[in-house]
């Protein structure tokens, strides 16, 4: 099984420590960001999933709730449970992070889905209206783990998830 899942626009996340049972035990990942690389939507883990993210090089800036706040080399945040964040990197040099998913619960498959689907068509956000209902389709594939954390997008991201269904528009299977 792949360990490093390389993106297209330069960042790569690797699988450090996968939990023994997913639903108990956290993931720890290291994602190296690319300056500049497509941040996640605003979003929140539903199942009681503590997120930590621990700069090793460089910096990134955190979303938590509706504050940014700088993160540097050596700091650590950590997200509760249901708390609307999200990242960017703007530092114009790669930043390190040591990610902790706990408990894991479908993150990895997650990332492995995201990595199928940006690879597939060469970037890691929507660049037309196909490729927007794929990435749609995927996290609504995934809400267990992951929920957009604005009612605007999420109310749009579940209309267009349901044409995308009804069009047979589906993200491709995870890498392995």
């Amino acid at each position: 099984m792949i360990d490093r899942l390389e993106f297209p626009e330069g960042s790569a996340y690797t699988f450090l420590e996968r939990p023994e049972d997913p639903g108990k035990d956290p993931l720890t990942m290291e994602f190296e960001i690319a300056a500049g690389a497509t941040a996640p939507p605003p979003h929140y883990h539903p199942n009681g999933q503590t997120e930590t993210f621990e700069v090793t090089e460089g910096w990134f800036e955190l979303l938590v709730d509706h504050e940014w706040k700088r993160v540097d080399a050596g700091e650590s945040v950590d997200v509760p449970p249901g708390t609307r964040h999200t990242f960017r990197n703007e530092s114009g040099a790669v930043t390190r992070v040591r990610n902790v998913h706990a408990p894991a619960h479908d993150f990895e498959e997650y990332m492995r889905s995201l990595h199928a689907l940006a690879s597939s068509t060469g970037a890691t956000k929507p660049t037309n209206p196909v490729v927007a209902a794929k990435y749609i389709r995927l996290i609504k594939r995934f809400d267990s783990t992951i929920v957009l954390s604005d009612a605007p997008l999420r109310l749009a991201a579940t209309a267009i998830s349901g044409v995308a269904g009804l069009l047979r528009i589906e993200p491709p299977p995870p890498t392995r």
